[in-house]
């Protein structure tokens, strides 16, 4: 049976292909369920033994089910699922229908290389931010600009190696493991140089592998990296933008500003901890909206969410780009789509972490 924090987990991960890969759930529809004339197709529930659509056609609507061959014990084993009747979807459908978001995207992600690098530097910004620089090794990685992210890997205990010819794939293949030796998760590059990049860690009261190890790093420790890749991808002729984001996500948001031309207008809202984890920062024409959580714990409280609510935006020419953590993000996804006839293409907010205490 689904734990509370397995159950959140599907959901958002639900939500998240309902809003950005609405056209991955058309193509299921049609050619893996081969249902005619659909006009909208949503995931909609889930149980242990399937994900169900609901979909609307022009007589009907109807259920399709895709049933799990055994019980995902995550998120992404249910998603899994959900990409292998894609595929099988793709091998049925006319070699003309375009490959969908998703595709494209895994598409691209299978010419990424592992890098292998090393920490140059440190450096304190806020309360609960660091800046590590990593120099050396970077020879080849591309500058993709914006919010331009990596997927760090680190090994468990500094005695720990990389072997020789490790990848992606193999880090994938190790993943809870009981003797899993090295630990991941993405972080976007705040600043960019010729063969060095600098990165800015959260540091969390109830740290995981990547928050520890920054927290105790040391110049010279080795890491792996694999990348770049990018979600800010605001539609042609974009003039105006809301940028929102707690601390996770303020780097891949100070990036994105940072490459917008001067004719371009932006309202930044970040949310941080306190007086003592906000910093100073030069956005040139624009600035940053501060919301403190105070006795609020990260991605719980309502004050980022009410000052969301608050706005009176233009949505002409606008794109929303943000994230977070992942129920908050999703919550306020809801809320704009609620209040504006914002096209799909007009939002992306991504949820980075999840909260589950």
């Amino acid at each position: 049976m689904f734990s509370k924090d397995t159950k959140e987990a599907i959901s958002l991960m639900m939500d998240v292909y309902n809003d950005r890969h609405s056209d991955a759930i058309i193509l299921l529809t049609k050619y893996y369920f081969e249902v005619d004339e659909v006009i909208e197709s949503t995931l909609s529930s889930f149980d242990e033994e399937k994900l169900t659509l609901t979909v609307r056609t022009e007589s009907e609507n109807i259920l399709k089910d895709i049933k799990f061959k055994t019980e995902p014990l995550n998120s992404n084993e249910a998603a899994a699922y959900l990409l292998e009747c894609l595929d099988q979807a793709r091998k049925k459908a006319p070699k003309n229908v375009p490959k969908t978001r998703i595709e494209l995207e895994i598409e691209r992600n299978k010419n990424l290389k592992t890098y292998f690098t090393s920490v140059s530097g440190t450096k304190k910004i806020s309360s609960n931010i660091v800046e590590i620089s990593f120099k050396n090794g970077l020879d080849d990685l591309p500058d993709i600009k914006n919010d331009a992210f990596l997927f760090f890997i680190i090994p468990k205990f500094k005695k720990d190696k990389f072997p020789e010819g490790f990848s992606m794939s193999n880090y994938r293949a190790m993943v809870g493991k009981e003797d899993q030796k090295f630990f991941g998760a993405y972080y976007t590059i705040k600043k960019f140089k010729e063969n060095e990049i600098y990165v800015w860690f959260v540091l969390h009261e109830h740290p995981g592998p990547l928050a520890d190890w920054a927290s105790n790093v040391q110049v010279g420790d080795t890491v792996a990296v694999w990348g770049p890749r990018t979600s800010f991808q605001p539609p042609k002729n974009t003039t105006n933008y809301l940028f929102i984001a707690d601390e996770t996500a303020q780097p891949a948001i100070l990036a994105s500003i940072k490459n917008l031309s001067h004719r371009e207008k932006y309202i930044c809202i970040f949310e941080t901890q306190d007086t003592h984890s906000q910093y100073q920062y030069d956005l040139g024409n624009g600035h940053i909206e501060w919301i403190y959580r105070d006795s609020d714990k990260p991605g719980g409280g309502k004050k980022l969410m009410n000052r969301i609510n608050e706005l009176d935006i233009d949505i002409k020419d606008l794109y929303i780009f943000g994230a977070g953590e992942g129920k908050q993000m999703s919550n306020i996804r809801k809320l704009l789509k609620k209040k504006y006839p914002l096209r799909s293409n007009q939002m992306t907010l991504t949820g980075y972490w999840r909260k589950t205490k």
